[in-house]
């Protein structure tokens, strides 16, 4: 729907003020990212956006502006004007093209934080002293790693050989190579490659991590006795993917001055190298009568500055560590180690930006909460090991399963294993668990009640135009600084999303947001800033009316206060009161578009009632109090007279029953307090490990329903 016009000017411009095509989120509006004008393609994928949400990372097989001879991937970068994005070429001549006996082509592409740089992993010989040979099934060249400045032509190779080793390099195909990560001003960048660049390095095949700085290239797997690691390396562990993208589990710190490696064949050790020339093992024993004795260590995460590393370890490190080992926490400064918690994991963890907190998920039990054959998420905070979740222990492709919030109060996290009552068990859903009120609420679960039989996702798991993305390389962060959660679902959550396909959400520890526009052929989350005030998502639904390049999927963002007048080319003739021709500063309508609810056509959907009402959530005492007395109080907050009535169900054996009800009038707009008593079969169960509660509150004259997840037992703090 075109709404707002302004004026026709003899030029043939129409101008509109910043309202929507789709309605977007209340007080938020639409924004187009990416260019309208593209040659035969779109958006393949977003990577990430900037803190501030002005600028966001993204890879087109389409070409824009002065890239217009660019096909197959490009990377892209979008900055946010005052008047609209701009889109910027990252490396336009460092695409895909049949050449020779293959193809020639950039496999992997990152981006720094401020995106003022990117890295890639190109087969292409952009340096003529690069004579590599080809390497095994590959065209022209092996692959290296550059860097280029955004916007330019010209790239710097990071990963070329000293002089010396020159001839060696050009006589054999670069064999392997992999991508580690930077650091955050992309000054530094570490790859890890079978070849021998530095004259310290191996002459094996194996693979030998390295960093690129200030020109030259450094070996990084080099023991703490100066000697060069001769078997294979790696970038935190084996079994860790984690690199800068992650942003808070690096096993790179944010300034590149400590980088996290293992490697050795019995054991391989967890080591740190600093400034490139020191190197100090992490996995070593403080065990009396083991002292000093090389451990076998899995990285799990680390603080942004990499003063703290927390790792898992088969082996009793400490006095107080049990026999088969466990999780640890390290401190570089003072040389502390200290046993979290018994049954060593290599599953997902991270940790927040101080270090202070760790998330991890692991099939052990350390404390009796957790369930055999589930994969357990557990809180480190302080000294003290806190249970969170019983989640499932397969995942979707690609699903990173966790997310923390900087201060590590929040984490979003993922299960197909049932947590909450409207979670069909085998299916995957998105939670949030928030540490200060220790309670974990589904993101993703339907507020009606009703059972949630769709797929949500914290990221894509594949991507809807037939490329997958690498993890390492499109990490978003799923949550705002208060603790909001974004993701994607197939699930309708609201009865605007009538697509019957994915669209994106917000959930704010209540309630559920749509944010895409639930219309057309659905879309996928990317990222969002920091405060959350911008959420971005990829769609091939034309939002606005400037975005006609033929149904091509393109990058939006919905923004708080966001949107900006357009124009289109309308070569009509004026007409009435357009005749009169178009003021000097045309008036731009204040509301943003998101104020602005397209019509309803649908002819099913009743009009919204405008009684509300809200629950006041109960604190941990309180809820202690509840598992002791055996009934529930609730503070229900309402706008209009009327009848409140309350439902509790929970699991009682193999089926979820109704366990307790309530209910209240209302005499006026006000508070009321309804208390629900819990049945025999329940109260019984409200021991140490509790029962999951949820209570779905209702009033005599709204349409919707609120609910609340507790968990009660008596042994809560």
């Amino acid at each position: 729907m075109l709404a707002s016009l302004v004026a026709v000017g003899a030029s043939g411009v129409v101008l509109f003020a910043p309202l929507q095509a789709q309605a977007a989120p209340e007080g938020m509006a639409y924004e187009m990212v990416s260019p309208p004008a593209k040659y035969n393609g779109g958006v393949v994928f977003g990577q990430r956006a900037s803190d501030d949400g002005d600028a966001i990372a993204f890879i087109m097989n389409a070409a824009t502006g002065g890239d217009a001879a660019a096909y197959a991937l490009a990377p892209y970068v979008a900055r946010r004007g005052a008047t609209g994005w701009e889109t910027l070429r990252g490396a336009p001549h460092i695409r895909s093209e049949f050449r020779g006996s293959g193809n020639v082509q950039a496999l992997m592409v990152d981006f720094n934080d401020d995106f003022s740089s990117i890295v890639l992993r190109t087969n292409d010989r952009i340096d003529p002293a690069d004579m590599e040979a080809p390497a095994s099934r590959s065209a022209d060249f092996g692959y290296d790693f550059y860097r280029f400045g955004l916007g330019t032509d010209t790239g710097t190779w990071l990963s070329r050989p000293i002089p010396s080793l020159a001839a060696e390099y050009a006589a054999g195909g670069n064999l392997s190579t992999a991508y580690a990560g930077q650091s955050r001003d992309g000054e530094h960048v570490f790859f890890l490659t079978t070849r021998r660049l530095t004259a310290d390095a191996p002459n094996n095949t194996s693979p030998k991590l390295y960093e690129a700085f200030d020109g030259a290239v450094r070996l990084v797997s080099v023991r703490p006795d100066g000697t060069p690691l001769t078997t294979q390396a790696f970038l935190g562990t084996s079994t860790s993917t984690r690199t800068e993208s992650d942003r808070g589990t690096s096993a790179i710190s944010d300034d590149g001055a400590r980088v996290f490696w293992s490697g050795g064949i019995i054991p391989r050790a967890l080591y740190v190298r600093e400034n490139g020339n020191t190197t100090i093992p992490i996995s070593v024993s403080q065990r009396t009568g083991s002292v000093g004795t090389l451990a076998a260590g899995d990285f799990l995460a680390a603080s942004r500055d990499g003063s703290i590393v927390y790792f898992s370890s088969f082996t009793q490190l400490t006095d107080d560590a049990t026999a088969g080992g466990g999780v640890y926490r390290y401190e570089l400064d003072s040389g502390d180690l200290t046993f979290l918690a018994r049954g060593a994991t290599t599953n997902p963890a991270m940790a927040s930006d101080d270090g202070s907190r760790l998330y991890f998920l692991t099939t052990a039990t350390p404390t009796p909460e957790g369930q055999a054959g589930a994969s357990n998420l557990y809180l480190w905070d302080d000294g003290q090991l806190r249970f969170v979740a019983a989640t499932g222990t397969s995942a979707p492709v690609s699903d990173p399963r966790l997310n923390v919030s900087r201060d590590g109060r929040f984490v979003v996290f993922t299960s197909r294993r049932q947590i909450d009552l409207r979670h069909a068990d085998g299916v995957n859903q998105v939670y949030r668990y928030d540490a200060q009120a220790d309670e974990v609420s589904c993101a993703s679960c339907r507020p009606d009640g009703e059972v949630t039989e769709g797929e949500a996702r914290m990221r894509p798991s594949t991507s809807r135009y037939a490329i997958l993305a690498s993890p390492a390389l499109v990490a978003p962060r799923n949550m705002s600084v208060d603790g909001r959660v974004f993701f994607e679902t197939d699930e309708p959550l609201v009865t605007a999303d009538r697509n019957g396909s994915t669209d994106v959400y917000s959930f704010d520890g209540t309630d559920v947001t749509l944010i895409s526009s639930g219309t057309g052929d659905g879309s996928d989350y990317v990222d969002n800033s920091e405060d959350g005030d911008s959420v971005f998502f990829s769609t091939a639904e034309s939002l606005l009316p400037h975005d006609h390049d033929g149904g091509y999927p393109d990058i939006y963002v919905a923004r708080t206060g966001g949107g900006f007048p357009f124009e289109i080319n309308e070569q009509t003739p004026c007409r009435e009161d357009a005749c009169q021709g178009s003021p000097t500063a045309p008036p731009l309508i204040s509301i943003p578009g998101s104020a602005q609810t397209a019509p309803d056509e649908s002819g099913d959907e009743p009009a919204p009632r405008s009684v509300t009402f809200r629950l006041t959530r109960p604190s941990a005492k309180q809820r202690l109090a509840f598992a002791r007395r055996g009934r529930i109080t609730l503070r229900v907050g309402v706008s209009a007279r009327g009848t409140v009535t309350a439902v509790a169900r929970a699991r009682v054996g193999k089926r979820v029953r109704g366990v307790g009800k309530g209910w209240a009038v209302a005499s006026r707009r006000g508070s009321v307090r309804l208390t629900i008593p819990l049945n025999r079969a329940v109260r019984s169960r409200l021991g140490r490990r509790g029962v999951a509660v949820t209570v779905v509150v209702r009033h005599s004259a709204a349409d919707t329903s609120k609910r609340m997840n507790l968990r009660l037992r008596r042994g809560a703090r």
